[in-house]
């Protein structure tokens, strides 16, 4: 379940239109990093050798401490908010950065393949599906 490397990143403007996708399942893919996020040794080492200065222990906790959210809800992930995950990109884990749907990847396919436009007509992540 785990993703032990980052994979390239999508063009800006199909990353946003997924982006935005993905949020009307309101996270419900992320169901699985609870308690967790999918924060791991290879996404935190990534994470430190991108820094200026080096980080001490204390500063990384107190980094991801920063974006726990004021309110949580019962069930949810643990950075989530009422509008999805409060970590920046660059803090999320490879697995959360990495991860498609399967709604998404199809979304995707049918895109690239058929050379059209991408336009969302329709949620294709339902709730229930996950």
């Amino acid at each position: 379940m785990y993703s032990e490397q980052l994979y390239s990143p999508l063009p800006e403007d199909e990353a946003n239109l997924l982006g935005k996708a993905c949020a009307t399942c309101m996270g419900s893919c992320c169901k699985h990093g609870q308690p967790h996020a999918f924060v791991d040794y290879p996404s935190l080492q990534h994470l430190l050798a991108s820094q200026a200065t080096e980080l001490s222990e204390q500063e990384l906790t107190d980094l991801y401490s920063d974006y726990f959210p004021t309110r949580s809800y019962q069930d949810s992930r643990v950075f989530q908010g009422n509008k999805g995950c409060l970590l920046p990109r660059e803090l999320r884990s490879f697995t959360c950065n990495n991860f498609l749907c399967d709604g998404a990847i199809n979304y995707r396919h049918e895109v690239i393949y058929a050379d059209s436009n991408p336009l969302i007509s329709e949620m294709f992540c339902p709730l229930s599906s996950e």
